[in-house]
């Protein structure tokens, strides 16, 4: 989970060392796959352990770039897989003018080693990108970092002579008065702590996000943390019209918030905040925000929600539905095997009316009671193959990761979170929608209208002391 790490990158800091405060931070972290942060269970990397050690600090801090990844509040990065040096320098050439960031994260290279790229030019080619994205904004700071080894035997040379090379290319650039310093991230991972042979696990990459905050003190203490240059980049699309119906059972319904309204308010708000007309619907009524219709039914299974969304789905017309679902069946022991299929039968349900529906499904939270947990974490591992399955017919559903949000102890009677964990929720799920549009163009235009509210009387809207 993201804010584990955050003791273990402090703990690789000298104790006496003091952070600055008081700065506003505008980061890009500039690379291939290892900045975009394969390999890392949350899909952060580094990023979200350097952004919590420089906000911890009493920092304004904002990742910035055009791609996203990860869990982290601040999921925004120029990290493009596969890609090498020149192809990186094209893209700093497009994106650094429009995110003015007054910090650059550099990590870069992997991919002409493994590649056999010309191995030779690499250094020459990184000098390049350097002072490209030095030319726009110039008050840019540059963190250079060496790259981590690889398992590949002739990749692994020739990353360790490059690694070599890189303080003389950063010496080159202070010499001449460029605010560029160095960080040798690299040193922190060794073989071992690769996943695949070339990206690091998570602790590799918390230690990775310690060096690169003890080379921004660096810079401060040089000066080179200069004023912010421009208007903050757009984090989120803007200027479309959602009309979301988020779709579950107590989770959904935001069972155990103080006011009620669950993830759904800060999702709402953070929509709102780029833009973007948005609409919760649905049949239900719950919490305290104005706008409190949602789909959530505290104690309903699976099956039982499949049933309320064929029957809604074609009331509501909505072009996102934000699912969670499955706890009851896992709590009730209902057939854990075959809950995997009847998600299936759901999400089908759901893309059948309108069919432009973008579905946002998330695993399932952790439990309090262990043999749950166990049922929950089965669950969870089959979700991926049912994603990849609708992804692979064409159809716009994504899996984002709320479990890694929410700890055992968030949880206020073992199986809904706190106010804290939902927050927390909302950002995943923002970010899986954002993903949903940068990646695939999969926020469709509204169809149809929306009728909220319950047009029977069999069911209260009240749902009082219910679970999951």
């Amino acid at each position: 989970m993201r804010r584990s790490f955050l003791p273990l990158a402090l703990s690789a800091l000298p104790s006496a060392y003091a952070g600055f405060s008081g700065q506003s931070l505008r980061i890009m972290p500039l690379g291939a796959s290892i900045t975009f942060g394969y390999g890392s269970t949350d899909g952060n990397g580094y990023r979200g352990t350097l952004h919590d050690l420089l906000a911890a600090d009493g920092n304004t801090v904002q990742m910035v770039g055009t791609q996203i990844n990860g869990t982290s509040v601040a999921p925004w990065n120029e990290g493009y897989p596969g890609y090498i040096i020149t192809q990186v320098d094209t893209q700093a050439n497009l994106n650094v003018p429009i995110q003015n960031p007054n910090i650059v994260t550099l990590l870069v290279g992997t991919n002409d080693a493994t590649g056999d790229v010309d191995p030779a030019g690499m250094a020459s080619r990184l000098t390049t990108l350097i002072q490209n994205v030095l030319d726009a904004p110039p008050t840019t700071l540059v963190v250079v970092s060496t790259l981590p080894p690889n398992a590949n035997t002739a990749a692994n040379g020739y990353i360790k002579t490059y690694n070599s090379q890189i303080p003389g290319v950063v010496a080159n650039f202070v010499a001449a008065g460029r605010s560029v310093v160095f960080a040798d991230t690299g040193a922190q991972v060794s073989l071992s702590d690769l996943v695949d042979g070339t990206h690091p696990n998570d602790a590799a990459y918390a230690r990775m996000a310690g060096v690169f905050y003890d080379a921004i003190q660096t810079a401060y203490a040089d000066g080179w943390i200069w004023p912010l240059d421009g208007a903050n980049p757009q984090d989120g699309f803007t200027g479309k019209a959602l009309r979301i119906m988020a779709t579950g059972a107590s989770i959904t319904y935001g069972s155990g918030s103080t006011d009620g309204n669950g993830y759904r308010l800060d999702l709402l708000n953070l929509l709102k905040a780029d833009g973007n007309t948005v609409d919760m619907v649905g049949s239900q009524q719950g919490g305290t925000m104005p706008d409190n219709y949602n789909e959530g039914y505290p104690g309903y299974t699976i099956a039982e929600v499949t049933a309320r969304a064929t029957i809604e789905m074609p009331l509501q017309n909505p072009n996102i539905v934000t699912l969670l679902v499955g706890t009851v069946d896992m709590l009730n022991d209902d057939d854990p095997a075959g809950a995997p299929a009847r998600l299936t039968t759901l999400i089908q349900t759901i893309l059948d009316a309108p069919a432009t529906t973008l579905v946002v499904v998330s695993n399932l939270l952790p439990n309090a009671d262990a043999a749950t947990n166990t049922r929950i974490n089965a669950f969870n591992g089959a979700l991926p193959g049912v994603v990849a399955s609708f992804v692979s017919a064409g159809r716009s559903v994504v899996l984002v990761d709320c479990h890694g949000v929410v700890n055992v102890t968030d949880l206020v009677d073992g199986t809904n979170p706190d106010d804290a964990g939902y927050a927390r929720m909302a950002q995943v799920w923002y970010n899986g929608i954002q993903i949903a549009n940068t990646y695939d163009g999969w926020i469709w235009p509204l169809y149809g209208t929306a009728q909220n509210g319950r047009r029977d009387s069999g069911n209260s809207r009240v749902f009082a002391n219910k679970l999951s």
